[in-house]
């Protein structure tokens, strides 16, 4: 799907998105997006960003109509910017971040919630009432177990309660993480 020097170049343009936006005078000019197979791609993208390996800000899409690099750009700059759990990013403290971004396959409606494999699915639940995802490698770092995935994906993404997956179409997709 995504070769290992797309990967080290998809690393490289999105510190550089984050550099233009913020008027960093060391932002590269040199890529040639167009040069990779990737470039017109489409894929759901999250771009999270820590500092000080804390979470700083983390947005995305799920689907995305757009290539890759518009979407990859659009999650980065409103992870940075848009993020309603924290203050904006500042240019000082961009040194200070780091990247993750995570590349998401296709949604699959899953008819059972044995389907879903901790660490390698991510979810996402449709419900009328709210809908909500978490990547996978959330229910990894918190240790939960797949009901606990769906109950905190229910509750604190969904803005349902805990256990109202039970009660909606639930979804499960899987990512390439990169990582600075």
């Amino acid at each position: 799907m995504i070769n290992q020097q797309e990967r080290s170049y998809l690393l490289r343009y999105s510190r550089s998105v984050l550099n233009k936006f913020y008027g960093i005078n060391n932002a590269i000019d040199d890529f040639k997006i167009s040069d990779f197979a990737c470039y017109e791609m489409r894929f759901g993208v999250f771009a999270t960003l820590y500092n000080s390996g804390k979470l700083r800000g983390c947005m995305g899409r799920l689907i995305s109509t757009d290539p890759l690099y518009e979407t990859l750009k659009y999650c980065l700059i409103n992870s940075a910017t848009s993020d309603p759990r924290f203050p904006a990013v500042k240019a000082e403290e961009l040194d200070s971040v780091n990247i993750e971004i995570s590349i998401l396959s296709d949604l699959r409606l899953i008819k059972n919630i044995d389907e879903i494999i901790i660490g390698k699915h991510g979810i996402y639940i449709k419900n009328p009432g709210g809908n909500g995802t978490l990547l996978p490698q959330v229910a990894v770092e918190q240790k939960w177990s797949v009901e606990e995935f769906l109950g905190y994906c229910s509750r604190d993404k969904s803005g349902l309660s805990w256990d109202a997956w039970k009660l909606s179409e639930v979804y499960i997709y899987e990512s390439i993480i990169l990582k600075e």
